[in-house]
């Protein structure tokens, strides 16, 4: 799936941007708000590991 500018005017708007603002904003920001949005619901939040740490995995 490949987002259309639709789908970020959308999204941005439903998470409370205003009209001018959701055109303007990067798709970044947009992503970010909804990442934002996605754990306040409960999703967990991804984990960055350092590279020792996936060493000490194997």
């Amino acid at each position: 799936m490949r987002p259309t500018a639709s789908w970020y005017l959308y999204n941005g708007m439903s998470r409370g941007l205003s009209l001018c603002e959701a055109y303007t904003s990067k798709s970044g920001e947009i992503l970010d708000l909804m990442a934002a949005d996605a754990i306040s619901h409960g999703a967990r939040q991804k984990i960055h590991y350092t590279y020792e740490e996936i060493r000490k995995m194997r």
